[in-house]
């Protein structure tokens, strides 16, 4: 196989990143180049005006473009918010050659859970399988085994088609057109699969400036939970608003406080947060840390508790902090604390050292996932699941 060029889009809350890379012959990736631009229309997961969310990505492809010297149709876009849902499923069939379960076999009761129990409004990202049952008994692997009847219990990923054609429509004007749209827990979640024990149920935040995506990894599958309109932004707006100060600026305040020790509260200790132009910006460390962990103490609270049914269920143990926000000790330490559990912060250890940061997990994830699935020539349906389940639906009414 020749190297094949692949741009990875990652829309994020704060920005739409994007790498450009390419797919070697032994299935590894080389990333060429990188484009970063503000995402405009999008705020906590959801799209506020598709046509700037689409020119947003359109400067950012352009931006990689220029760095890579690349032209491509090979485009994954991946996407965090958006109502993204996480369905139990289960379906069942009888095998084509019941003494001979074939892969294609597989793919049919894939379909058939989605036709069960996925709405007709969803478009399904992702479907994983849990376990196998041929003929009420559990197996590994079907393929090859002798049966009567296949059944699926999966875990399936999905978003509303409605919010989903709003930006792909939008950016079909702007000339991209995604093979294949991922959700980025699913798959930022898998390229951390290097740097987690195998076979142990682990729980992975990718936790962004608008968005936290909550990821189970076991076994070397990834069963995404939730996509949570919560991330570091809450914490900078209420810097903003306690100090009197512009975003820009309460970022740089948020990123100074988290580098300071923590033992410096009740010591009376004032800090300049001066910035540019001004003089009176002399604030407390105890004011100051009072905004920044109670905000973050309400977020980890949050998450909690829409996740704890999961963490008893998948017997979760350890906790993989990404995403943005991972650099911030104080998150680290308060989901610790919340969690009693064990908290890493960790980005892919592939990932080449211009580009390793933690908020480049689920970008290089989009590319991980290319790489894995290969490229075909013309664009993927985007709705080819749909069009497969409304077949299968008419088999079976």
């Amino acid at each position: 196989m020749q190297e094949i060029n692949v741009l990875g889009i990652d829309i994020g809350s704060s920005c739409v990143k994007v790498f450009a890379g390419k797919i070697q012959s032994d299935g590894g990736i080389c990333i060429t180049g990188n484009g970063v631009m503000p995402a405009v229309g999008f705020i906590k997961g959801s799209i506020t005006d598709a046509e700037a969310l689409a020119q947003s990505v359109k400067e950012a492809v352009e931006c990689v473009s220029v760095v890579a010297d690349t032209v491509t149709e090979n485009i994954f876009l991946g996407l965090g918010g958006m109502g993204i849902q996480s369905i139990e499923g289960r379906g069942a069939i009888a095998p084509k050659l019941p003494g001979n379960i074939s892969s294609m076999d597989i793919e049919r009761v894939k379909l058939a859970a989605i036709a069960a129990n996925v709405a007709d409004e969803l478009h399904v990202l992702h479907i994983v399988p849990k376990r196998f049952l041929v003929d009420n008994q559990e197996v590994n692997t079907p393929i090859g085994c002798k049966g009567e009847r296949l059944e699926i219990e999966a875990h399936i990923t999905a978003l509303p088609k409605a919010e989903l054609a709003k930006l792909t429509t939008a950016l079909e004007k702007k000339g991209i057109v995604a093979k294949e749209v991922l959700a980025n827990g699913v798959v930022g979640s898998k390229a951390l699969l290097p740097n987690t024990n195998d076979g142990q149920a682990c729980l992975v935040m990718e936790m962004g400036a608008g968005v936290t995506d909550l990821t189970i990894l076991r076994d070397n599958h990834a069963f995404q939970i939730a996509s949570l309109p919560l991330g570091g932004d809450y914490i900078t707006r209420d810097i903003m608003q306690g100090v009197g100060i512009k975003v820009a600026h309460a970022e740089e305040i948020k990123r100074y406080y988290d580098s300071l020790d923590k033992g410096l509260y009740g010591k009376g200790i004032n800090l300049d947060c001066n910035d540019y132009g001004t003089s009176d910006k002399n604030i407390s460390y105890d004011f100051l840390a009072d905004i920044v962990e109670s905000r973050i103490e309400e977020i980890v609270s949050l998450i909690y508790d829409f996740v704890k049914p999961s963490l008893e269920n998948f017997g979760v143990k350890t906790i993989t902090l990404t995403g943005g926000c991972a650099a911030m000790n104080s998150i680290r330490t308060s989901i610790e604390k919340k969690f009693g559990m064990s908290v890493e912060s960790c980005m892919p250890s592939q990932l080449p050292s211009e580009y390793a940061w933690y908020a480049n997990t689920a970008c290089y994830g989009i590319m991980c996932h290319a790489a894995k699935v290969g490229v075909v020539e013309r664009p993927i349906d985007q709705n080819i699941w749909q069009a497969l389940k409304h077949r299968v639906k008419s088999f079976f009414d």
